[in-house]
Formats: C-alpha cells, sequence, structure tokens
C-alpha cells in the first residue's frame, strides 16, 4: 500500500496539468464527484481536526501590507526572519498582510500555468498565514502569473476561442488549488486573479470560475486589476465581494513632470490624489461595492510620483517624495467610506530596505513613519 501510495503522489507532482485527474482515475470516480464530496463535507461537517466547520471571518479595513517572500536560506516565508518581519509589522500597525504565490507561463501565446516547482509552496505559504493570524492580522492570498522574459501579464491574450477555453480550464485548475488552501486556513480574502486584462473581456469565464472557487471557498473573493482601462472596465465586478485595483496611477502628470532633479511638493500630490479619488468613486458607485488597493506603491527614485510603475535603479533616491507620496493617499483615501483599504507593495520576508534601496519597499525609509503613523491611528479602527 505504501508503495502504490507513493505511486500516486508521483504522479501527482511529475503532472506538468490537472492532477486531480490522476488523483481521481486512482480512486476510479470523477473530478467532479470529488468536488462535491468537498462540498458535502462542510454540509454534515465531517471536517478534518485541522478543518474548522466555520468559514472564514468576513474582513474589515484592511491595513495592509503586500508580504514578499523573498528566496534564499532563511529568507523566506518559512524563515525564523520572516516571523520577526510580522511581529514588526503588526507592532506597525498594519492588520492584514497578502501572501503572494507565483506561477510561471513561458510565453504570452502558450497555454501552460506551471506551478509545481515555484519557491512559495503551499507549506510556506500556509506557515506565514498561521503568524499572521497569531497576532490577529488578516490574510488576502494573492497569486500571480510570471510571464518568462519579462512579458507583462496583461499581454496574455487568446483570440482563438480554442485556445482560450485551453487556458481558462488551466487557469481553473491552478485557482482552484490555493482556493482550497485558503478555506483550509480560514484566509479571509482570496484575489482570484491579478492585471490579466487581456483575458478579463472574457466575462462569462469569469463569472463562471468565480462559481466554482465559491463552491470551494466561503471567504470573501476579489480580483486586481490594472490600473487604468482594465479597472474602469471590467465587467465582473456585481459577482465579487470587493472592487481590487492595483494602484498605480500617478498623482501628478508625467508628461508635465519637470526633467529636473526637484520633486513635486507635497501640495501637488494630494491634489493629484483628490483628483484620482473622485476618478475611482465613479466606478465604486456604478457597481457598489468597496473599493480595496490590492496593490498601490511608490519606489524611492526621483519622479516616482509622476510614474509609480517604475523602478528604475539608476534615477536618483528620493525617499521624501516617496513618503509625501503615501502621505497623499493617506489623507485622501482613509476616511472614505467606500474604501476598504490598501496593500502596500511591499515589504520582503526578510526586512531588507534603507535609504539607498531603490526598490518600491518603505523598509527603512520615510515612507516607514508614515505608514506607522496612519496604520497606529484610530482613524479607522
Amino acid at each position: 500500500a505504501q508503495t502504490a501510495g507513493l505511486s500516486i503522489l508521483g504522479e501527482i507532482y511529475l503532472a506538468r496539468e490537472k492532477p486531480s485527474l490522476v488523483v481521481a482515475r486512482v480512486l476510479h470516480t470523477s473530478v467532479s464527484a470529488l468536488e462535491a464530496e468537498w462540498a458535502a463535507s462542510f454540509a454534515n461537517a465531517t471536517l478534518s481536526s485541522t478543518l474548522s466547520t466555520t468559514p472564514p471571518v468576513r474582513p474589515g479595513f484592511f491595513r495592509g501590507v503586500s508580504f514578499s517572500h523573498e528566496v534564499g536560506i532563511g529568507r523566506g516565508y518559512l524563515s525564523h526572519a520572516a516571523e520577526r518581519q510580522i511581529a514588526y509589522l503588526h507592532d506597525l500597525g498594519a492588520n492584514s498582510l497578502a501572501l503572494v504565490p507565483y506561477a510561471f507561463a513561458e510565453s504570452a501565446d502558450g497555454n501552460g500555468i506551471l506551478h509545481t516547482d515555484t519557491d512559495e509552496t503551499d507549506e510556506s505559504i500556509e506557515n506565514a498565514a498561521r503568524i499572521a493570524h497569531r497576532f490577529g492580522m488578516q490574510v488576502m492570498l494573492k497569486p500571480q502569473i510570471w510571464v518568462g522574459r519579462g512579458i507583462f501579464t496583461g499581454h496574455l491574450h487568446f483570440p482563438n476561442p480554442a485556445q482560450r477555453t485551453a487556458w481558462f480550464s488551466r487557469y481553473r485548475h491552478w485557482i482552484l488549488h490555493y482556493a482550497r488552501l485558503a478555506e483550509e486556513n480560514r484566509i479571509e480574502l482570496l484575489c482570484i486573479g491579478t492585471e490579466l486584462e487581456g483575458l478579463t473581456t472574457d466575462a462569462g469565464s469569469w463569472r463562471n470560475l468565480i462559481t466554482d472557487v465559491r463552491r470551494i471557498y466561503r471567504g470573501s473573493l476579489t480580483y486586481a486589476a490594472n490600473w487604468g482601462k482594465e479597472f474602469e472596465s471590467i465587467p465582473f465586478w456585481d459577482a465579487l465581494d470587493f472592487i481590487g485595483l492595483n494602484n498605480y496611477y500617478p498623482l501628478v502628470d508625467p508628461a508635465q513632470a519637470s526633467d529636473k532633479e526637484i520633486s513635486p511638493s507635497l501640495d501637488a500630490l494630494t491634489a493629484g490624489a483628490e483628483r484620482l479619488a473622485s476618478r475611482l468613486e465613479a466606478v465604486q458607485k456604478r457597481w457598489q461595492k468597496p473599493l480595496l488597493f490590492t496593490e498601490i506603491g511608490f519606489p524611492n527614485v526621483l519622479g516616482t510620483g509622476a510614474r509609480p510603475w517604475e523602478e528604475p535603479r539608476d534615477r536618483p533616491r528620493a525617499p521624501q517624495e516617496q513618503a509625501d507620496c503615501y502621505e497623499a493617499i493617506f489623507r485622501v483615501f482613509y476616511k472614505r467610506r467606500w474604501f476598504a483599504g490598501m496593500f502596500w507593495w511591499k515589504w520582503p520576508s526578510d526586512g531588507r530596505g534603507g535609504l539607498a534601496d531603490s526598490s518600491f519597499t518603505p523598509a527603512g525609509k520615510p515612507a516607514e513613519l508614515i505608514l506607522r503613523q496612519w496604520y497606529s491611528s484610530d482613524a479607522r479602527k
């Protein structure tokens, strides 16, 4: 029996797609029957001791940080360093963590989604979620796809219906894996996709996916839309619990930003945030769902207020501009009742940062002080 079990596990882990079919075949059943059995386990309360019979708590306002898994011994989600950083973020006033496991697509026109050899293992995700919950923090599980050769995920696009159907089949399998993981670990919020604007026009496929996810996962759902066209035109916000935005809208006009080494004033950044709030509120009012920044960030470089999506290492550092961008966002959005919170991109699991670091992290920079000031306040507690 042990040999047979190891053989089955070998088949599952070596399978490049649909390992659930391997399990169904071995058990002489079907995938749909397995999923029905999963759903029935909630109804008849015959759950394992590791799975709660109560659903995840409905999340409150998110004072969040995207917690990035750093590759290397003693640095990732399973490390003592990660536990120390989660404790530090809790002390900072954060009440939420986004955990971000990746899968890989080899090209923009291929159907494959590979997630068997990624560094963010299920064990590491569960460990980080368990630590966060121990500190009373909420968790958003936010699986993302990384396309090879630096291709933007929004460029995944399959005009051929058969090819698109094949892609969604593989994507469904991948997301349902994390839906089960989220349910088993009582994770409060699951993000079902990130910046897939070449595919979100297919509302029917996404609605079917959302229906399938809700059969397995009883927590809240969102989708992380790319800023601009995708966010403002997604047709299935009504089927989700939160309107999710990866917010990299500029706070000052990139076309009019000065080429000189001068950062915009806090007043100018705040005025830009006010204009942005009006634009976003129009989307929120249309759908009558709370709006959440599933990502927002500003790198520590000159011009970050005009081009927050860029992270050039050769640009002069601008820690005060980064901090002023944080302050402007907090001032404008924090107390708006339709606003559900934010996840700042990003805080490394090993805590690296500092004034010389050009990346998005606020760690060890003036932006960290702004984060502490607002997250520790009583404004949205």
